[in-house]
Parts: structure tokens; C-alpha cells; sequence
């Protein structure tokens, strides 16, 4: 998990034990004003890649990560400025994969070829951003159909094909047309193993659906309602299910809980969820991940 201070907290996903939904869950202890912003779920023989407020991308073997302790991604990554982090992905069976793919808040998505990034372990540009713009999301892509998330609920699913690949430095292309005062909250992409896809909000509920619920539609197009949000919450992430899929993890601020996904009935599209956090003590949630 990174924090909003640019430190690393690493553990394995084995020590922590399972919960019932609507718990409290593991609290991490942090310094003053510092939380979790972006969490994943990697393996010690792959690499992750660490992205800048910039754009900046740097790669990193998941050995050199340290286990339980907190360390600065800048000492880490010996960058050469100062760096802000504020996204982390994993790069697992990576030899599966063509293309880097990067979302923005903004509602724009871009793809590159993967072995474009194979030398930045000292930093390279990842995309062009325009003012008051951030990436969202980044992951690893072939040509699978690609589900975008706009934070006040509402979902598009595309073809992949939809986009050009294009170069480290280009800003891409306009992947949903958001709603006035809507920011893209994520993207990931899909394939035909998942079946169900669960939604997050930032204030611990959770959804339940089946993908085909959704319709395929023309990238650019407005999306359809993912989930009914309460009065000032936010959607904020989404993870997919297939029948390998056993636990669910989510991640906050200060608190990390894991529960079972047979404990999450399966509601239909727009439904409204059901608790999976306690988040008295948490101002937000950030990230949902699938075991």
C-alpha cells in the first residue's frame, strides 16, 4: 500500500485474518495526517510500477520491497527530484500482456506498448497530463474489453480495440463522457473468466453484480448506473470475480479489512449495497482487491 506521504507499507496478504463483512478490520499504524491512497496485490517473483502526480513511471522487482515496515518510495527508487507517488500497480505474469494502459480523472484513456517502459527503472514519462488532470488507474492489457467507473456511479464497458496505441509522452483519447461535477474514478479490464464484478464506495459500501448486466457500448458514451450512492459518497473502485475468487480485501485509510465474497449477497445494477467496512475511524476508502 502507498500513503499519502510517499512511504511503502508492504505485508503479506496470509497475515490478515479473516473477518466477518462489516467489521472494523487490521489497523495500520501511521504517522500524523498520513493514510493509505492506493493498495494491490502482488507476488515476490514479479515487479510493480510506481506512477507520479506527473505522469512519471518507475518499474521495481517486488523482491527489493521490504515486509512490514515503512519505507520512502524516493530512498527506495534513488530517484533524482523529489517525486509525489499517488498510484502503484502490479506488473504479475507479465509476459501475458501488450500494453500499459492508463486512465485519467478527466475521462481519458491511452495504451502502450508494455515494452516501451522496459528501461525505467530510473523514471520515464507515462502520459502527458493536462492541467487539473491525474491518472486513475493503470494496468496491463491485450485486446479484452475495458469497464470504466465515474465516481458518482455510473459504468461503460468498451472494446480495447477502440484505442490507438500510442506513445510514452501522448495524453490518449476520451474513454466516457462524464456528467457535470463527475470525475473517471477507474477502469479495469475485463475478460471472459470474471462473471461478477464488485463495486466499492468510499465510504465502505459494496455491490455485487453480474457483468452482463451491462451492455457493450461505443467508447465515449455516457455509461449506464452502476450503483445507488448515498448523499456525499462516491464510487471509488471496482474488482472482478471469477469461481477462483475466495475473499475480498479493502483497503482505507487506516484500516485494511479481509472477508469472505460468500458473505456478499449478488444484487442487481443499481442496487444500493451493503456495508463492508466500519468506517468511523476511517475518512475513506481507496481500493478493493479480489484473493
Amino acid at each position: 500500500s502507498l500513503t499519502n506521504k510517499n512511504n511503502l507499507y508492504v505485508t503479506e496478504t496470509s497475515s490478515l485474518y479473516i473477518s466477518r463483512r462489516a467489521a472494523a478490520g487490521n489497523k495500520i499504524k501511521l504517522s500524523s495526517n498520513e493514510c493509505f491512497i492506493s493498495s494491490i496485490s502482488g507476488n515476490t517473483t514479479g515487479e510493480s510500477i510506481f506512477i507520479t502526480k506527473s505522469g512519471k513511471i518507475y518499474r521495481i522487482l517486488n523482491a527489493r520491497l521490504p515486509i512490514n515496515s515503512l519505507i520512502d518510495l524516493n530512498s527506495l527508487l534513488s530517484t533524482k527530484n523529489y517525486e509525489t507517488f499517488i498510484n502503484v500497480v502490479s506488473l504479475n505474469n507479465i509476459k501475458q500482456y501488450a500494453y500499459l494502459t492508463i486512465a485519467t480523472s478527466n475521462g481519458n484513456i491511452k495504451k502502450t506498448l508494455l515494452n516501451e517502459y522496459n528501461n525505467c527503472r530510473q523514471g520515464a514519462v507515462g502520459i502527458k497530463l493536462k492541467e487539473n488532470d491525474e491518472i486513475v488507474s493503470v494496468f496491463l492489457t491485450n485486446n479484452e474489453q475495458i469497464m470504466c467507473m465515474s465516481d458518482d456511479g455510473y459504468s461503460i464497458i468498451f472494446n480495447s480495440s477502440e484505442i490507438s496505441p500510442g506513445g510514452k509522452a501522448t495524453q490518449g483519447v476520451k474513454a466516457m463522457t462524464l456528467r457535470p461535477g463527475a470525475h473517471l474514478s477507474c477502469a479495469i479490464p475485463l475478460d471472459s473468466t470474471f462473471t461478477q464484478v464488485v463495486f466499492c464506495t468510499e465510504k465502505g459500501k459494496i455491490l455485487r453484480t453480474k457483468i452482463n448486466e451491462f451492455s457493450i457500448q461505443k467508447r465515449t458514451g455516457k455509461g449506464v448506473i452502476s450503483i445507488n450512492l448515498d448523499k456525499d459518497d462516491k464510487l471509488i473502485d471496482a474488482a472482478l470475480i471469477n469461481e477462483r475468487a475466495s475473499d475480498i480485501i479493502l483497503a482505507g485509510d487506516l484500516r485494511i479489512i479481509r472477508f469472505p465474497i460468500s458473505s456478499i449477497t449478488v444484487q442487481s445494477r443499481g442496487g444500493k449495497g451493503i456495508i463492508g467496512i466500519k468506517t468511523k475511524e476511517i475518512t475513506k476508502i481507496n481500493k478493493i482487491l479480489v484473493e
